[in-house]
């Protein structure tokens, strides 16, 4: 597969305020098709289909039956907003808002949950596979919102990152060390120094 020049951030991005969220009308419809399935092959997520395959490049999609890069990562990104969405009033998406890691970094700050992130988040880092990547986001995802659903959070480049970890071993590495970045780096008054 070869890296389209559109913007995977920019049309998930689209999708989420304009068609999930639609400025407070809620898609509830394809919002629970996002939650209940685990991906874009499920039968739940046909009612996600016209909402997520309109707005991707035709040179993006599927043209065997099975899921391109595109299509995987922004059926993803939009499973987390959803799973995230759910039981909250408030709009959880921001583009300038923090990744779901740094958000992930500010829970581990709770030592009773400190151990149970790392644990996870050490799964997460070490694997090269999308779908077990995929289930972790959304295992780690799921313990954020238990704790604390006020957050908005940054999906759409969620969405670029899939994207990007799915062409070859070492992308998927360089995405891993963003992520890692994202969770164990912590300012604690340093501005620079090692």
């Amino acid at each position: 597969m070869v890296k389209g020049d559109w913007n995977i951030s920019k049309i998930t991005n689209n999708i989420i305020e304009n068609r999930l969220y639609d400025n407070g009308n809620f898609d509830k419809g394809a919002l629970a098709s996002l939650r209940g399935s685990n991906s874009l092959l499920s039968k739940k997520a046909t009612a996600v289909m016209p909402v997520m395959l309109s707005k991707l490049p035709k040179n993006s999609l599927s043209v065997d039956g099975t899921p391109t890069y595109a299509e995987n990562a922004v059926f993803t990104a939009l499973r987390c907003y959803a799973i995230y969405q759910q039981g909250n009033d408030h709009y959880v998406n921001g583009s300038s808002s923090k990744s779901i890691f740094e958000a992930l970094a500010q829970l581990s700050q709770n030592d009773d949950l400190r151990d149970a992130l790392d644990r996870r988040m050490s799964i997460l880092l070490g694997s090269t596979n999308f779908n077990g990547v995929s289930n972790s986001i959304i295992h780690l995802l799921q313990i954020l919102k238990s704790h604390d659903r006020n957050q908005t959070l940054n999906f759409a480049s969620l969405a670029q990152d899939l994207y990007n970890f799915q062409f070859s071993f070492e992308n998927a590495r360089k995405v891993c060390l963003r992520w890692g970045r994202q969770y164990y780096w912590h300012d604690n008054g340093r501005n620079g120094q090692n």
